[in-house]
């Protein structure tokens, strides 16, 4: 786009498919006619350049409307671009202009009530460098590379974490330029330069294999299901039978028996200990004025709950029998985690033929190294196929 299209470059027709219909049916239509002038769209190559690519894994993701509305919201963030969710691997791929850093954007996402980790920071956006001396400042570093002629731009990095600022730089270097040259030639000059990066294959086929979150979800069924397998016998089998459900009988303090007391104590422990990702999702989602799937679990959890507390309490102070739904509550929360896990498990199924490939890639590749004023091949040098860019000439192996 960029090398076809320039601030001077040729008109684009802006007519849409009725338009387009009304004009070929007029008797004086002419196919070769070009828009108007006034229609000329003109495109900012260099704003184009700029524009930074950021994927993200998200978890939390229900279904296909938790992915519209990311998509939706992150639309509307200011220097947003676009935003592509995928439901189906949990990647979410965004395009921002320059000054919306990742940092940004990932708290974006979890404010919806969703978790956010970096994949990658993908596209033209060059390597990211941290300045590893101490007595080596942010300023001295910038002014070291970009003296250098591979070196293109570098600019300071503007993130922070919990100690301050951090000391990195993102450099932009010609075609062909891998990291290590930067790094080596840095080192030249006096300079020690560690670049930062995350290995996104790995990091994908995590996110695609879900063994951590087949592993949460599996945990999280089984916590909540030991005290309500006990909470729903104690509710739906005893009461049945008076003469096995003494709990009615015994009285704590006057009137208040241990039945409600029981129940509670189980059914909190499994909101608390078990529920609270279903309430931080609906929180996020109901602050920004949209509702999800959790918002309607968390509903009905809390009205069984709180009516159950109520109720209680109106017959630890008269001699009504309560009508108890803890169970209810509990139930409702054990089954949602046992959904979880099970479609945790289907999702990862349904991955294995993107994994399995993605495994077939080898981990490191052999770089033929050229002189950059002869282009003669001076060595060859074994590095991470992950560092591997457009422009480098690799070596492939008989039968590879």
């Amino acid at each position: 786009l960029a090398k076809h299209i320039t601030p001077a470059g040729p008109e684009v027709d802006w007519r849409g498919p009725a338009e387009q219909q009304r004009l070929e049916t007029a008797p004086d239509f002419d196919p070769a006619e070009k828009p108007s002038e006034a229609a000329a769209v003109a495109v900012d190559v260099k704003a184009l350049e700029e524009q930074r690519a950021y994927e993200f894994i998200v978890g939390g993701m229900r279904c296909v409307s938790c992915a519209k509305k990311i998509e939706d919201h992150l639309g509307d963030v200011e220097g947003v671009v676009r935003a592509n969710v995928n439901a189906a691997t949990s990647i979410t791929r965004v395009v921002v202009r320059p000054g919306l850093d990742s940092e940004t954007v990932a708290r974006h996402i979890v404010g919806l009530g969703f978790t956010a980790e970096l994949l990658q920071s993908a596209g033209s956006t060059g390597y990211v460098f941290e300045v590893v001396k101490p007595e080596t400042t942010v300023a001295t570093a910038l002014k070291v590379v970009r003296a250098m002629e591979m070196v293109t731009s570098a600019e300071e990095e503007e993130e922070e974490d919990g100690t301050g600022k951090k000391r990195r730089i993102r450099v932009k270097v010609v075609d062909g330029v891998m990291a290590m040259e930067v790094e080596e030639e840095a080192r030249e000059q006096g300079l020690d330069l560690l670049r930062d990066k995350t290995n996104r294959n790995e990091m994908l086929l995590s996110a695609l294999k879900r063994e951590d979150a087949i592993e949460e979800s599996k945990w999280a069924f089984i916590e909540s299901a030991i005290p309500t397998i006990p909470l729903m016998i104690m509710h739906m089998i005893l009461e049945s039978f008076a003469g096995v459900a003494p709990m009615r009988d015994v009285k704590l303090r006057k009137k208040l028996t241990l039945e409600p007391v029981v129940e509670f104590v189980l059914c909190t422990y499994v909101i608390v200990r078990c529920g609270g990702q279903f309430y931080r999702s609906a929180w996020g989602a109901l602050r920004n004025g949209s509702a999800n799937m959790a918002v309607l679990v968390v509903i009905g959890v809390s009205t069984a709950y709180l009516a159950s507390i109520v109720m209680s309490i109106i017959a630890a102070v008269s001699d009504r029998k309560p009508e108890l739904h803890y169970a209810t509550a509990a139930a409702l929360l054990c089954f949602m985690l046992l959904g979880q896990y099970l479609e945790a498990k289907a999702k990862a199924m349904t991955s294995e033929a993107l994994v399995s490939l993605m495994e077939l890639q080898p981990s490191e590749a052999t770089v033929l190294r050229k002189d950059r004023k002869t282009g003669e091949v001076v060595d060859t040098v074994v590095v991470d196929t992950e560092d591997l860019v457009k422009g480098v000439v690799c070596r492939v192996a008989a039968g590879v």
